[in-house]
Order: C-alpha cells, then sequence, then structure tokens
C-alpha cells in the first residue's frame, strides 16, 4: 500500500465497519478455538492481531516499514517479510490470517498461498479475505494498490491447485454490490447524455 494509506488505516480500523464486520466475521469461524500458534500474514498496522490474542499466540509479518512501526505501537509481536516469500519454519502455525493482501500489487497470490501451506501444521487452518469482481474496482484499489480481484471460482480454484481443502467461501460484503452496480448506471447515462450532446449539437 501507499504509504498514507498506512496512516488512514491506523486511524480508523480499530472503529470503521469494514473492519469491525470483518472481525466479527472472523470470530464466527474462529469459535471455540484456543491457544493457537497465529501468523498474520500481511499484518498491515495490527489492529486484527490484536483481536487475535484471543485465541492464541499472534506474530504479524510485514513488508513495509510503517506498518510495523505501527503494530509495534499496539504492542504486536512483528517480523519485517515479503509473503511471496515467508521467514518462517514449515509446519509452525495452527492458523495463517490472510487478510487483504493477496490482491497486491507485489504479491504473486500462488507463491503466497503455497507459502501459507508450507508454514501451516498439518491440520492448520487459512482464513483468507481478499478483493472480489473486478466491477466492483475503485479508486480505493489505487490507494492500497490492487493487483487483481476474484471470484469465489478463481479463488477456489488458486486454493485447491495448492493442495488446500475448502471448508467455506463466500461472499460476505454483498451490500455493496448493488450501489456499485447504480454507480455504474449513472456513469454511463451521463456518457450516454454527453455523447446525444455531442451528436446534436456539434
Amino acid at each position: 500500500m501507499k504509504n498514507s494509506a498506512y496512516d488512514t488505516l491506523f486511524r480508523v480500523e480499530d472503529t470503521l465497519w469494514w473492519f469491525v464486520s470483518r472481525r466479527g466475521l472472523y470470530a464466527g469461524l474462529l469459535d471455540g478455538c484456543k491457544n493457537l500458534k497465529i501468523l498474520d500474514a500481511g499484518c498491515g498496522t495490527g489492529s486484527d492481531m490484536v483481536f487475535l490474542r484471543e485465541y492464541g499466540d499472534v506474530v504479524g509479518v510485514d513488508i513495509s516499514k510503517k506498518a510495523l512501526g505501527y503494530n509495534r505501537k499496539r504492542g504486536n509481536k512483528v517480523v519485517q517479510g515479503d509473503i511471496n516469500n515467508l521467514p518462517f519454519k514449515d509446519d509452525t502455525f495452527d492458523l495463517v490470517l490472510a487478510g487483504d493482501c493477496i490482491y497486491h500489487q507485489w504479491v504473486d497470490d500462488k507463491k503466497a498461498i503455497r507459502g501459507f501451506y508450507r508454514v501451516l501444521k498439518k491440520g492448520g487452518c487459512l482464513i483468507v479475505n481478499t478483493a472480489a469482481y473486478e466491477s466492483l474496482r475503485s479508486k480505493h484499489d489505487e490507494a492500497v494498490m490492487t493487483k487483481k480481484r476474484y471470484t469465489k471460482k478463481s479463488l477456489r480454484n488458486l486454493l485447491i491447485e495448492n493442495d488446500f481443502k475448502i471448508q467455506k467461501i463466500f461472499y460476505w460484503n454483498s451490500i455493496l454490490l448493488p450501489a456499485r452496480i447504480l454507480s455504474l448506471i449513472f456513469y454511463f447515462l451521463e456518457v450516454l447524455l454527453l455523447l446525444c450532446k455531442n451528436i446534436f449539437y456539434a
């Protein structure tokens, strides 16, 4: 992400509905889990790591020195590293959380997923949250440097090709889709009106 995006993220991720809702989703998936060894891959500025402490011992990895600095302010244990080449031994973690990281421009999603599999213990779990649908691409994607957005099918294929067995896969924030469709309709209407104006008044 751009450095300015980390500043914004640190200010809002404790309270903004998006992040609060996402942590609620994680809580549902982790219900009953305790004493796990957890990796937050691409940990950003660290609010999720604070949340994950309830479920075990958490370490975060991120490539950004700025992100790591914000994590240290929160008291999080972090390591600088690239999720394309995780700096951890095989079979280390019970849980890997990859929250909004595999779609970034500098990430090779195949390498990242293979790395998650490598550092997970046998029977360990991976939780991936990632951007969906190219049609939902916006200016925010520029700020966070999005390379690609996924569908359930493309994400499922990526995971299966790297030996993961999928327990659940779903879209969770579909409330934004109708709003995006409406914005596109209004955009194309505006373009159409502009074209008509040029045709009739040129």
